[in-house]
């Protein structure tokens, strides 16, 4: 199913109006240098690591950056490696893409001209939904856990996209907005036609994501909307999403997570998840947080372990 099918895009206009506003935005987020052509490499069935290896030396931040991955706190036990050949072996190809992509955004969008936008907890949480994302996939049909990574991580980057697209715009919505993604989704699509979600899709789908993805993150915030079949790969990713991200609104706010919660445990049923395995996995997922938080030099923002959850 195309990105642009009529019944994945219902508003013809608003795939008009993404375009302008994605033509007009010239520092709109979007991977650069290094991560794009380890992006492209993807593509090519006949790349190896070789290549791979030359494109991560040509980028001494990088570089770094890697060989801290590959000595990372899960890798505890093993030699530590100074070597980039070594370091990406160790990681695999696709873990390095996804390491690259990380990077790139995170390292360019640390601040911006948003009043309101709250930049150190939107990676916060993008970071934490991308972990979770790949500790659930193998409830999604054994998903590959690099790209359901990738899923969680940029599945939100509509919302950066508006604060660096139109900031000015958007902190006017973020201070009028109660503090719901729901109330937001609304006041995008007034403002500007279409939300976060419309635009995180095309953007994915431009830089080359898989449709797939591409698809899911335009769902995530109501799967059985998505026109997926019940026992579909995309339909389980969408639900995954919204429960992972669920999860990272809990851990990350200060105020009444109700709602939230709800949502997170009515998915995790549908998902077929216990709350036990739920708390097992939240727990696992914020310690994995804190280590990305440091590898990547961001902000460690107050984070709260999940709560019980007890149905009215």
């Amino acid at each position: 199913m195309s990105l642009m099918h009529a019944s994945v895009v219902p508003r013809e206009h608003s795939v008009r109006d993404i375009r302008t506003f994605v033509l007009a935005g010239g520092d709109l987020p979007s991977p650069r240098g290094v991560a794009m052509q380890l992006m492209e490499l993807a593509q090519d069935p006949d790349a190896g690591i070789a290549e791979a290896v030359r494109l991560v030396k040509s980028d001494p931040a990088l570089t770094a950056f890697i060989i801290r991955c590959a000595n990372a706190a899960r890798f505890t036990g093993m030699a530590r490696i100074f070597d980039v050949q070594r370091a990406v072996s160790r990681l695999g190809m696709n873990m390095v893409r996804v390491y690259a992509i990380a990077h790139s955004l995170m390292n360019r969008y640390r601040e911006g001209r948003c009043i309101g936008f709250d930049y150190d907890r939107y990676w916060a949480r993008s970071l934490y939904a991308g972990v979770a994302m790949q500790k659930v996939s193998h409830y999604c049909d054994g998903f590959p856990g690099d790209e359901a990574f990738v899923l969680g991580l940029l599945g939100r980057i509509g919302r950066l996209a508006f604060a660096t697209g139109a900031p000015g715009e958007y902190g006017e919505l973020l201070r009028g907005c109660n503090g719901t993604c729901e109330d937001l989704d609304a006041r995008e699509r007034a403002a500007f036609g279409f939300d976060q979600n419309e635009l995180a899709a095309v953007l994915l789908a431009q830089w080359g994501v898989p449709t797939t993805i591409a698809e899911v993150a335009y769902w995530q915030q109501d799967p059985e909307a998505g026109g997926f079949a019940p026992d579909s790969t995309a339909y389980r990713l969408a639900g995954a999403l919204q429960f992972c991200s669920q999860l990272a609104e809990i851990t990350f706010s200060s105020g009444d997570v109700s709602q939230p919660l709800a949502c997170a445990y009515l998915r995790a049923q549908i998902l077929e998840l216990d709350p036990a395995t739920v708390h097992r996995y939240a727990a696992a997922v914020l310690e994995e947080w804190a280590d990305w938080s440091a590898l990547t030099g961001t902000a460690r923002i107050s984070a709260r372990p999940l709560p019980e959850y007890v149905a009215a």
